[in-house]
């Protein structure tokens, strides 16, 4: 029990207040500065007086906001960094970042890996028809016909842009969460692939975990298929009228191939293919969108050869 120090005064207080000036013990009575006559009442509104009155946990939460360190230009994706950087992928799912063969990695913005993917896509594509044509069939650079390459290209990054575009428009207007990823080992395979006949696809479209339903990315998942396939089938009907007057046209015949070859890899019903989504919300569509997709790589190489 302490007594209140104001003089004469005899209350006994089991919780005496301190005083933030003078750091005297008083009363319930006499807890103010102006009730027991504080000698340091001038000082009553100062600055000092103001900063005694913050408690000790706000500054502590102050310092520690201050001393966080703010990271510019971070990566959303990479190895070892899942528990941060997985939140757009299933739990099933994880395993792939964490896999050193599977390593994913990507940018703040979704388009600018779109755009990245498009870029490594042509530059592996072109440097394949020009070993091709050299190393393998043995004719000279100066027989390729570059309005041929630069044709297929643009169509190649048509389509294949077109496919994460219609994902991320029909996702926004879901209003659900998600990342476009690229694959590490996708792009060395696909430097692999120049000189040996090996397919990887370099980007996914991935959800963020738990804000969707199986509904809703089977949806998204389908609409990037069913882009491609509605541009394979118009090429291909395209190659069978020999372009209906226009050359140009009538030399898509590389497209089909690699855009259908690309599909049938993204219809692979487990990971972060395009199919594990489909088939997780309508199995009798996936199983039909898989049987159209290759009857259409068949034809396609029937009209082809």
């Amino acid at each position: 029990m302490k007594a209140c120090s104001v003089p004469g005064c005899e209350e006994e207080d089991s919780l005496p207040f301190k005083c933030k000036l003078c750091d005297q013990l008083y009363c319930a009575k006499h807890r103010l500065p102006e009730q027991h006559n504080c000698l340091l009442i001038g000082i009553y509104q100062s600055d000092k007086y103001k900063k005694s009155k913050v408690t000790q946990p706000k500054k502590k939460e102050e310092e520690t906001k201050k001393s966080k360190p703010k990271i510019r230009g971070e990566r959303l994706y990479g190895p070892r960094e899942t528990e941060r950087k997985s939140v757009y992928l299933e739990p099933q799912d994880r395993f792939l970042s964490r896999s050193s063969f599977f390593n994913i990695a990507g940018f703040r913005n979704d388009y600018f890996n779109i755009l990245t993917t498009l870029v490594i896509f042509s530059i592996l594509v072109t440097l394949n028809i020009i070993v091709e044509y050299t190393l393998y069939e043995g004719a000279p650079i100066s027989v390729i016909d570059w309005n041929w390459v630069f044709i297929n290209i643009g169509a190649i990054n048509f389509i294949f842009g077109g496919y994460f575009v219609v994902q991320k428009i029909l996702a926004k207007r879901m209003r659900e969460g998600t990342r476009v990823v690229l694959w590490i080992w996708g792009i060395i395979i696909g430097i692999m692939s120049i000189f040996i006949p090996l397919f990887a696809i370099p980007g996914f479209l991935t959800f963020k975990e738990g804000s969707s339903s199986y509904k809703n990315r089977g949806k998204i998942a389908f609409s990037g298929i069913a882009w491609i396939l509605l541009w394979c089938i118009v090429i291909t009907i395209l190659m069978f009228g020999n372009g209906f007057g226009v050359p140009y046209l009538a030399s898509l015949s590389f497209t089909p191939m690699l855009m259908l070859t690309f599909t049938l890899f993204s219809l692979l019903p487990f990971g972060i293919y395009a199919g594990k989504y489909i088939s997780g919300w309508n199995r009798q569509l996936y199983i039909g969108t898989f049987v159209f997709t290759f009857i259409l790589f068949i034809v396609f190489l029937v009209a082809k050869y």
